[in-house]
């Protein structure tokens, strides 16, 4: 900056390095003041010249709003594609990836999946009954699967809706010597022939689970896993892997059924599977809403083996009859804020209800359709409530399944009672699904710190499409504006987390953010809009399923230091036809579209 001549005396020279020292610092404190604010400003930490300049191990350019430099599993950089290029690219060490415009954003969170499940769904050992018409179609479709797996020992179809007059006779035209089945999409109900009926010892029971057919027997329909819980040993591979998803089967059945040998291996391979699907849509982390110890086991193996393309904080389902589950989550908590936990556990799971298809959901008031009933929960009061300050007292996180809005405040009602009991602390529990919630109710979800954790694609089948009568029909109409009401609890001030629930519904979540801004269909005309803004739903599946997870200083946000977790859209807000163009979990591509 300034030109020494061979003619300045020492004391000239020694003047300038003084004002020059000095005119330096102003700079350095300007530059001080003015980072701090730029940073303050956008909520961004924007590597602007100085720092690590090291080359990147993968560079992202051209996103929106920002590029991105990776080392390791790290985000190290956010910049223009120019600064990003020039500074954190090396020709033959450095991945480039060119988002094309594309938003460039951290990836995303599914805050409630069934990964067993979905592997089952994935495993293509199993008939796909979804596009049944009717009870004969279903029928139709199992019987081609029959003959084209006339080897195997069972005959399971999956995905079926709640198909009028499906009985055991229908499932007996698929054989007459060997178990069938078929379960629903959800899994809250089952179907089964008379033959898997006799070895069970159902064909001549009875109960609200196990409906009569008109010849004093039993239909062959099951409701729920109290229903279907003895028929599970006999269906092969996905006896086993639901096992293990549903811990509330009794001990003693679980305790039949291990995945060893070669069983293991494929119900492994089946998991990675499902497990890159979920990649494949943008999803770097999911909690899993089920499961026991040797379900988590599979994950460690996964990981261990370099098979683990998705972060996965898997739930323990507790069972009415074995509260020991809960000692056994405090042994193996792995809640605690870890960056280097890439397989974790520590939350409860309760299932207090069903299903509204099945008249098992648990509300305040009778079906509209069915006035004798108002469904039954499947804990009694005294006992959750209990179970819950056991939680509570150990220091874990409760999550609770709740569809009826009777559920739904039993839920908060046992959470209101741990609170008082033990004071506040930070808890960050949830109640699940909310498909319907009392008005009174709403505002307790802030009042309590209570996350609402909703399913936008349940809202509507198949992206907009409208609501099946026979559906509305359960509900008296002066409840329609109390059904899946996003907007409502949200602006009552609570916090919101949204979650596909797969594979109950695809786990896309552009088509669920669509949902939620868009393509949401009420009952009938005249409701609430209950469509929520853009942010908020964005939130709901970054940002948020990480801070319920104690994870929200390491993920859920783009920023330097976070961890490279990243999702690449086609593009810069998402909108019908965003498709994903690149994920990258833990610094690893573990999606990439092809050309």
């Amino acid at each position: 900056f300034f030109a020494f001549k061979a003619t300045l005396t020492i004391t000239m020279r020694r003047a300038v390095v003084v004002a020059s020292l000095a005119a330096l610092l102003l700079i350095a404190v300007v530059a001080v003041v003015l980072g701090v604010g730029l940073g303050v400003g956008l909520g961004v930490g924007l590597d602007n010249g100085g720092g690590d300049h090291h080359p990147a191990d993968i560079v992202i350019l051209n996103g929106a709003p920002h590029s991105v430099a990776i080392r390791g599993n790290k985000i190290v950089a956010l910049g223009t594609a120019d600064h990003i290029r020039e500074r954190y690219y090396a020709d033959g060490s450095t991945r480039a990836y060119d988002a094309a415009g594309g938003l460039v954003g951290p990836g995303f969170f599914d805050n409630h999946v069934h990964t067993m499940q979905g592997a089952l769904a994935m495993s293509g050992t199993l008939a796909y009954v979804y596009n049944a018409a009717d009870a004969n179609d279903c029928v139709r479709i199992m019987n081609e699967f029959a003959v084209a797996h006339a080897g195997d020992a069972q005959i399971v179809g999956q995905y079926a809706w709640y198909l009028a007059g499906l009985t055991r006779q229908h499932l007996d035209q698929v054989s007459t010597t060997k178990p069938v089945v078929v379960f629903t999409y959800d899994l809250h109900q089952a179907w089964a022939n008379t033959y898997l009926l006799q070895l069970t010892g159902l064909l001549n029971a009875h109960s609200e689970y196990v409906p009569l057919g008109s010849d004093g027997l039993a239909s062959g329909e099951l409701h729920e896993v109290s229903g279907y819980s003895p028929i599970i040993p006999y269906i092969g591979e996905m006896g086993l892997m639901m096992a293990h998803k549903l811990m509330y089967l009794p001990e003693s059945l679980r305790n039949q059924l291990h995945m060893t040998g070669s069983a293991r291996t494929h119900i492994l391979g089946f998991l990675e599977d499902d497990l890159k699907y979920i990649a494949s849509k943008g999803i770097t982390s999911v909690h899993i809403m089920d499961g026991d110890w040797e379900q988590l086991s599979l994950y460690d193996q996964l990981e261990a083996e370099g098979r683990l393309p998705v972060r996965v904080s898997m739930a323990a389902s507790i069972y009415e009859q074995d509260l020991s589950t809960i000692d056994q989550v405090l042994i193996k908590n792995r809640t605690k804020a870890d960056e280097n936990l890439k397989v974790r556990c520590g939350t409860c799971k309760f299932w207090l209800d069903g299903v509204f298809d099945t008249y098992t959901a648990y509300t305040t008031e009778p079906y509209a359709d069915k006035p004798s009933t108002r469904g039954k929960p499947l804990w009694t009061l005294a006992n959750y409530t209990a179970a819950v300050k056991a939680c509570d007292n150990a220091g874990l996180r409760v999550a609770t399944h709740t569809i009826g809005d009777g559920a739904v405040r039993m839920a908060l009602d046992a959470y209101e009672a741990a609170i008082k009991a033990k004071g506040k602390r930070d808890r960050r529990w949830s109640v699940e699904h909310i498909e319907l919630v009392h008005p009174a109710d709403v505002p307790r979800f802030e009042d309590l710190g209570v996350v609402a954790s909703m399913q936008p694609m349940h809202a509507s089948q198949d992206n907009g499409a409208q609501w099946p009568a026979e559906y509305i029909a359960k509900f008296p109409t002066w409840r329609y504006n109390d059904t899946f009401a996003w907007k409502t609890i949200h602006d009552a001030g609570a916090t919101m987390a949204w979650s596909s629930d797969w594979p109950v519904v695809d786990v896309d979540v552009n088509i669920g953010i669509m949902q939620l801004t868009k393509h949401r269909q009420n009952f009938c005309a005249g409701l609430k809009d209950q469509h929520v803004d853009y942010q908020t739903a964005i939130d709901g599946y970054t940002a948020v399923p990480a801070w319920i997870g104690f994870a929200e200083d390491f993920l859920g946000k783009l920023e330097e230091g976070y961890l490279a977790d990243i999702v690449v859209l086609s593009n810069a807000t998402i909108t019908d036809g965003t498709e994903v163009v690149l994920t990258i979990c833990d610094g690893e591509v573990t999606y990439a579209k092809s050309a």
